[in-house]
């Protein structure tokens, strides 16, 4: 592969680049304009892969992207590993195995403008490469390569996830021209499998060095969240913030459209395509003026842009036209004797530009979208829950995001900026049809896709509720379970039984009933069921019509998705049968549902449903390929699929259904809510490093269904035990991301019947998740540096452990993940802690007296956790609740004193205290003025039937007598 570099000059804030380097190379000439440059933020760099023993080949400069399709080559920002950001460059390991590099070519300060250069950072391998407990390492390690000028400064092999920080002098290079070479290699035993190698925090540090100023750009207009909340209208482009006017011309072979509005001017040039050469897409430039700038910025895009065709494609010509709205740009191609017409619609949806792209013959096998730039700096944004690249620019003080509509594609699959055409088993394929949606903006969360799926409707029902994730038991215990639970006041839960099916967990799917003998058969699942809807929980059971086993009694092939060579698509590996199940088609997903969700509704009358993968995987998920079949080799059945099989449950079961989460934005209100784990936007298991970056959840989920927790514990938190109770400072960190992100109370199998645990995550979270539950979030803000600032000014620095967000009824929530103390009003939270006030509740994890304590307040009720240490009995098993008050000092909680653990609530015109532990004998004194001063108080058990108070000015004191519960009006 050859690159013929012409010389370019790029003007920003303070950096000039030009190209240096010969026929085979593209890196641009960077110039310095700080004292420390972060690596990872240059977005102008030449990167390539060599197989060994091959000749370099180059991706398109400034590249980036994951597991390349043809190389296998990643190199892209994966987030934070062990409080570094981590930047994963993976080596090829498809078609062979070689190095993958990445080259920055620098212009170093005169010797006397500075006092030392030193280039710092650090390796490790991803976490996820290496064994967890009792497996394998996936990964035998990968060589780290540092080169200069060609001449190496650091080689090492690592096989750890542990940071080993480097240091390296350059000083000797000042004034000269430095090609800093990155590499990643297999290693000396050349297998580059699970390669995840991490370059950690990469910087130039060029000390002495005083940049030239430049001055601060404008800050845009305040932006109105509530004008980004989904809307149902068909179109994924950003919704903008602002009201603007459009403009369109066509002048020859070039045309232009404009927005123009309050945030500023966005005009996007349009230059045909006139070889084969360019992007099929022709050249395209977005000049933009945002509010209060000077000068327009001049921003490349989709110049990386690439079609593929079945066999070589000869270019003929093209022409724009102007159509109602919008422009159109009509190319032919020959392509092995075969006339092609391309035609590119660009339109503006707002101020995003958006281009429908099709083709008139199905010769095509891959339509590369292109990408941003390149520009001189480029900061990848994180996004959780969000699998495309947002990034911000900052010489030209804009967000922009790149991608294609999944709602319109013809696609087999989408793979970041790539659409797969592949071939069916008849070797024909689908045509072209792609829309692609590039849009920049001067706030963040305006070049957020619009999710345009109906809300759920059962939001409301949902408001509230803590989700109880039973796996494994017999169905009769978790009935017990559940009924001491709600002895202890947790009266607002949906229970999820994962584990019930006839042949065991993941086993002859789809066959799901009848419910396992060996846990209780048919009778116990029937008064499992029961149970839970006498104690006014809902319950769901968990199905899965992804998965299908070969010992299925009515196994059937034409149920199963082919691979474009008519091989099974294989599903989920059950490693403890190890049974391999296929993937069932989409068009049999939902006769398969049909014939075991109403036996289900039949024999047990549960009143919600689970469907395990569903919501976790991306559309084009196990695509069927068999030539003939309806829409074969594209994602659209399965899209449909899924889209009727949600509907088709709810109304069978009258009540909502739940799923898991990764890929759940795709389907956001289409189901109803989710385990809400990580994997897109942020890795999992790297839980407690997630940025409290809240827009995209809180903007575009939250509004449509009503999520849960974090996701599974084991796939949160980065050093799990399945099934292991975490540490109570993981729970507090799981807890306060669950409550700042706007989810629903999460209890997992290690901790549902945990009462203490349980205790806590209802009496805590419920009151404060029904009131945001259905609300919208008016104000986002961001502590940095001591200054509270929108998400786009965050941004800029990459700042995401202080959160405050005001919602539309009143409610505000704060939440502290930096170590020190953040003061919130009159309260004082510590890492992890959080405050909720507003719209009925005051609620918070917080310091009371120098000591972490629990309290939440509505009109009807009080919780006060002074977490006292306490040794307590449940079903013959010893349960410590977390010591964080060993030495039991009493607290004082404004309305309640206590060295314990109580809820106090209203019911049927009684105040109705319960105690954690109830045998304990701990300090309970009560407000006169919020709960009265009775005279006696009766006594639900216990070892008398009435307490006497003792009464002392405002306050009056309770003995506890080990009872259930303790009324007076």
């Amino acid at each position: 592969m050859k690159f013929h570099v012409a010389l370019i000059a790029l003007t920003g804030a303070g950096m000039i680049s030009t190209f240096a380097g010969g026929e085979d190379t593209v890196a641009p000439l960077i110039l310095p304009d700080a004292d420390r440059l972060s690596l990872d933020e240059i977005g102008m760099y030449a990167v390539g892969y060599q197989y060994r023993g091959k000749t370099e080949h180059f991706f398109p400069m400034g590249w980036t992207g994951g597991f390349e399709a043809v190389t296998g080559v990643a190199l892209e920002s994966a987030g934070e590993q062990n409080g570094r950001q981590a930047f994963l460059m993976h080596p090829p390991w498809r078609g062979g195995t070689g190095i993958a590099f990445q080259d920055f070519c620098l212009r170093m300060p005169a010797a006397n403008a500075l006092k030392h250069i030193r280039l710092a950072g650090a390796t490790a391998m991803r976490s996820d490469a290496l064994a967890g407990p009792g497996e394998k390492p996936k990964s035998d390690g990968a060589t780290f390569r540092i080169q200069v000028n060609g001449r190496t400064i650091l080689e090492e092999n690592r096989d750890d996830a542990e940071w080993k920080p480097f240091s390296l002098d350059l000083t000797d290079l000042a004034g000269q021209i430095v090609t800093l070479r990155f590499e990643t290699d297999p290693g000396p035993h050349d297998n580059a499998s699970f390669d995840f190698a991490l370059w950690g925090g990469r910087e130039l540090l060029l000390e002495g060095f005083v940049p030239k100023a430049s001055t601060p750009p404008a800050s845009p207009p305040p932006l109105d969240l509530r004008r980004l909340v989904p809307v149902e209208n068909g179109e994924v482009a950003p919704l903008s913030g602002f009201k603007g006017a459009v403009a369109i011309t066509i002048n020859g072979d070039h045309a232009a459209l404009e927005y123009k509005g309050p945030d500023g001017t966005f005009e996007y040039r349009w230059t045909e395509p006139h070889t084969a050469d360019p992007s099929p897409l022709g050249v395209w430039q977005l000049r933009a003026t945002p509010h209060g700038a000077v000068d327009f910025e001049s921003i490349p895009l989709a110049g990386d842009a690439r079609l593929e065709w079945t066999a070589p494609a000869a270019f003929q010509s093209s022409t724009l036209e102007s159509i109602p709205d919008g422009v159109a740009c009509i190319s032919t191609y020959e392509v092995a004797g075969q006339a092609a017409t391309v035609r590119s619609v660009a339109k503006l949806s707002g101020k995003s530009l958006v281009v429908e792209l099709s083709c008139d013959v199905p010769l095509i096998t891959t339509l590369d979208t292109g990408r941003w730039g390149p520009v001189m700096y480029r900061l990848p944004v994180p996004v959780p829950y969000y699998s495309g690249q947002v990034s911000y620019l900052r010489n030209e003080n804009l967000f922009v995001n790149a991608f294609l509509d999944w709602t319109k594609s013809s696609a087999a699959s989408l793979d970041g900026s790539k659409a797969e055409y592949g071939a069916r088993t008849d070797g024909t394929r689908a045509s072209l049809h792609e829309r692609i949606v590039y849009c920049a903006a001067s706030h963040v969360d305006e070049v957020l896709p619009n999710l345009p799926n109906p809300a759920s409707p059962f939001r409301d029902h949902l408001a509230g509720k803590i989700i109880l994730d039973t796996w494994g038991g017999r169905f009769d215990e978790i009935a017990r379970n559940l009924e001491t639970l709600h002895d202890y006041g947790l009266n607002n839960c949906l229970a999820i039984i994962h584990d019930w099916q006839r042949s065991g967990y993941d086993n002859a799917l789809p066959a799901h009933v009848p419910a396992n003998a060996d846990l209780g058969g048919e009778t116990g699942m029937k008064n499992l069921v029961d149970t839970a809807k006498r104690l006014g929980y809902d319950i769901a059971l968990h199905e899965n019509y992804v998965d299908y086993y070969p010992n299925y009694e009515k196994f059937n092939p034409d149920d199963i998705s082919l691979d474009s060579h008519s091989n099974r698509v294989l599903a989920w590996y059950n490693p403890r049968t190890k049974i391999q199940s296929f993937a069932i088609q989409p068009h049999a997903i939902l006769p398969l549902a049909r014939a075991e969700s109403f036996q289900i509704r039949d024999r047990y009358r549960p009143n919600a449903d689970y469907l395990d993968v569903h919501s976790a995987v991306p559309p084009w998920f196990h695509v069927d390929f068999r030539a003939g079949a309806p829409g074969a080799g594209t994602f659209r059945p399965v899209w449909e699929a899924h889209r009727h099989l949600w509907a088709f449950e709810r109304d069978t079961y009258g009540g909502p259904v739940l799923g898991e989460g990764a890929n759940h934005w795709f389907w956001s209100g289409l189901l109803d809510g989710v385990e809400a784990q990580f994997g897109d936007g942020w890795p999992s298991q790297l839980g407690q490093a997630a940025p409290l970056m809240v827009d995209f959840d809180l903007l575009k989920i939250h509004p449509l269904q009503v999520n849960h927790g974090m996701g599974y514990y084991e796939r949160w938190w980065g050093a799990p035990t399945w099934h292991a109770r975490p540490p109570m400072a993981v729970l507090d960190q799981y807890r306060m991301q669950e409550i700042i992100y706007g989810h629903a109370g999460f209890l997992g199998g290690a901790t549902y019947s945990d009462v203490p645990l349980a205790w806590l995550e209802h009496h805590l979270v419920s009151p404060v998740a029904l009131r945001y539950a259905t609300a919208s979030p008016v104000k986002i803000e961001h502590q940095v540096k001591g200054n509270w600032m929108d998400t786009s000014q965050a941004a800029q620095t990459g700042t995401w452990t202080r959160v405050r967000v005001v919602y539309d009824n009143g409610l505000t929530v704060v939440a502290n993940d930096e170590a020190g103390v953040l003061l919130a009003g009159s309260s004082r939270l510590p890492q992890f802690g959080w405050v909720a006030q507003g719209a009925g509740v005051t609620a918070w994890t917080a310091l009371v007296e120098g000591r972490v304590a629990d309290y939440a307040r509505t009109d009807d009720s009080t919780f006060a956790n002074a977490r006292p240490a306490s040794d307590w009995n449940q079903n013959g098993i010893h349960r410590i609740q977390q010591d964080l008050n060993p030495a039991a000092n009493v607290l004082d909680f404004g309305d309640v004193r206590t060295s314990g653990s109580i809820l106090v609530r209203r019911e049927g015109g009684e105040w109705v205290l319960r105690a954690l532990p109830r045998a304990g004998d701990f300090m309970v004194e009560l407000g006169g003025e919020r709960f009265g001063q009775p005279a006696s108080v009766r006594c639900v058990g216990g070892s008398a039937p009435t307490e006497l108070p003792e009464t002392e000015g405002d306050w009056w004191r309770l003995k506890l007598n080990g009872a259930r519960e303790y009324h007076w009006k």
